[in-house]
Protein backbone atom coordinates (compact mmCIF):
# COMPACT_ATOMS: atom_id res chain seq x y z
CA UNK A 1 0.00 0.00 0.00
CA UNK A 2 2.88 2.35 0.74
CA UNK A 3 4.03 2.02 -2.89
CA UNK A 4 0.56 2.98 -4.11
CA UNK A 5 0.44 6.02 -1.84
CA UNK A 6 3.90 7.14 -2.97
CA UNK A 7 2.88 6.71 -6.61
CA UNK A 8 -0.32 8.68 -6.01
CA UNK A 9 1.66 11.52 -4.42
CA UNK A 10 3.93 11.58 -7.49
CA UNK A 11 0.94 12.06 -9.82
CA UNK A 12 0.72 15.71 -8.72
CA UNK A 13 -3.01 15.88 -8.08
CA UNK A 14 -4.64 19.01 -6.74
CA UNK A 15 -7.11 18.98 -3.88
CA UNK A 16 -10.66 18.84 -5.22
CA UNK A 17 -11.41 22.12 -3.44
CA UNK A 18 -8.66 23.79 -5.51
CA UNK A 19 -10.03 22.83 -8.93
CA UNK A 20 -13.00 23.47 -11.15
CA UNK A 21 -15.32 20.54 -11.82
CA UNK A 22 -13.97 19.68 -15.27
CA UNK A 23 -10.40 19.59 -13.94
CA UNK A 24 -11.37 17.57 -10.86
CA UNK A 25 -12.99 14.91 -13.05
CA UNK A 26 -9.79 14.50 -15.10
CA UNK A 27 -7.33 14.17 -12.21
CA UNK A 28 -5.53 10.89 -11.53
CA UNK A 29 -7.10 8.73 -8.84
CA UNK A 30 -5.77 6.25 -6.31
CA UNK A 31 -6.89 3.56 -8.79
CA UNK A 32 -4.56 5.11 -11.40
CA UNK A 33 -1.71 4.90 -8.90
CA UNK A 34 -2.56 1.27 -8.16
CA UNK A 35 -2.62 0.41 -11.88
CA UNK A 36 0.73 2.11 -12.32
CA UNK A 37 2.32 0.17 -9.45
CA UNK A 38 0.93 -3.11 -10.81
CA UNK A 39 2.25 -2.16 -14.26
CA UNK A 40 5.70 -1.52 -12.78
CA UNK A 41 5.49 -5.06 -11.37
CA UNK A 42 4.47 -6.39 -14.82
CA UNK A 43 1.10 -7.51 -13.44
CA UNK A 44 -2.26 -7.26 -15.18
CA UNK A 45 -4.15 -4.45 -13.46
CA UNK A 46 -7.58 -5.19 -14.89
CA UNK A 47 -10.15 -5.85 -12.16
CA UNK A 48 -11.12 -9.18 -13.74
CA UNK A 49 -7.50 -10.36 -13.49
CA UNK A 50 -7.33 -9.34 -9.84
CA UNK A 51 -10.68 -10.89 -8.83
CA UNK A 52 -11.43 -14.32 -10.26
CA UNK A 53 -14.79 -16.06 -10.40
CA UNK A 54 -16.86 -13.02 -11.36
CA UNK A 55 -18.09 -11.93 -14.78
CA UNK A 56 -19.19 -8.43 -15.71
CA UNK A 57 -21.71 -7.26 -18.29
CA UNK A 58 -22.35 -3.70 -19.47
CA UNK A 59 -26.06 -2.89 -19.78
CA UNK A 60 -28.58 -0.02 -19.86
CA UNK A 61 -31.21 0.75 -17.20
CA UNK A 62 -34.15 3.14 -17.64
CA UNK A 63 -33.92 5.88 -15.03
CA UNK A 64 -36.57 8.47 -14.18
CA UNK A 65 -34.91 11.14 -16.36
CA UNK A 66 -32.91 9.13 -18.91
CA UNK A 67 -31.27 5.80 -19.66
CA UNK A 68 -28.37 5.00 -17.35
CA UNK A 69 -25.43 2.74 -18.07
CA UNK A 70 -24.71 0.00 -15.57
CA UNK A 71 -22.32 -2.87 -15.03
CA UNK A 72 -23.71 -6.15 -13.70
CA UNK A 73 -21.20 -8.32 -11.81
CA UNK A 74 -22.16 -11.99 -11.34
CA UNK A 75 -20.31 -14.52 -9.20
CA UNK A 76 -19.74 -18.06 -10.41
CA UNK A 77 -22.26 -20.56 -9.17
CA UNK A 78 -25.83 -21.57 -9.65
CA UNK A 79 -28.34 -18.73 -9.40
CA UNK A 80 -30.69 -17.16 -9.03
CA UNK A 81 -28.72 -14.67 -6.96
CA UNK A 82 -30.03 -11.76 -4.89
CA UNK A 83 -29.15 -8.37 -6.37
CA UNK A 84 -27.17 -5.70 -4.55
CA UNK A 85 -27.31 -2.20 -6.05
CA UNK A 86 -23.92 -0.55 -5.55
CA UNK A 87 -23.71 3.25 -5.81
CA UNK A 88 -20.16 4.44 -6.21
CA UNK A 89 -18.69 7.45 -4.47
CA UNK A 90 -18.03 10.72 -6.22
CA UNK A 91 -20.62 12.98 -4.67
CA UNK A 92 -22.85 12.62 -7.73
CA UNK A 93 -20.30 14.68 -9.65
CA UNK A 94 -16.85 13.11 -10.11
CA UNK A 95 -15.50 9.61 -10.72
CA UNK A 96 -17.33 6.85 -12.55
CA UNK A 97 -18.47 3.32 -11.88
CA UNK A 98 -15.38 1.84 -13.57
CA UNK A 99 -13.16 3.41 -10.93
CA UNK A 100 -14.87 1.11 -8.43
CA UNK A 101 -14.79 -2.10 -10.52
CA UNK A 102 -12.40 -3.83 -8.15
CA UNK A 103 -14.60 -3.21 -5.13
CA UNK A 104 -17.79 -4.32 -6.86
CA UNK A 105 -16.09 -7.42 -8.29
CA UNK A 106 -14.64 -8.29 -4.90
CA UNK A 107 -17.98 -7.83 -3.16
CA UNK A 108 -19.72 -10.03 -5.75
CA UNK A 109 -17.08 -12.73 -5.30
CA UNK A 110 -17.27 -12.71 -1.51
CA UNK A 111 -21.04 -12.40 -1.21
CA UNK A 112 -21.81 -14.67 -4.18
CA UNK A 113 -24.49 -12.25 -5.32
CA UNK A 114 -25.18 -10.22 -8.41
CA UNK A 115 -23.82 -6.69 -8.05
CA UNK A 116 -25.06 -3.83 -10.18
CA UNK A 117 -23.14 -0.55 -10.29
CA UNK A 118 -25.05 2.26 -11.95
CA UNK A 119 -23.51 5.29 -13.57
CA UNK A 120 -25.02 8.57 -12.54
CA UNK A 121 -26.95 10.27 -15.32
CA UNK A 122 -24.21 12.06 -17.20
CA UNK A 123 -22.80 12.92 -13.80
CA UNK A 124 -25.06 15.92 -13.65
CA UNK A 125 -26.35 16.69 -10.18
CA UNK A 126 -30.04 17.33 -10.95
CA UNK A 127 -30.48 14.37 -13.29
CA UNK A 128 -28.81 12.13 -10.75
CA UNK A 129 -31.28 13.05 -8.04
CA UNK A 130 -34.14 12.45 -10.48
CA UNK A 131 -32.87 8.92 -11.10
Amino acid sequence: MQNVLKKYASLDTKGIEKTVLEEACQQPTIADADKSVLGDMKRDSSPNALVSGVTSLETMVQGAAEILTATVYTAEGKGPFPVVLYFHGGGWVIACRHLYDGGALGAAAVMEKVQEAQQYAGQRLRASFAN
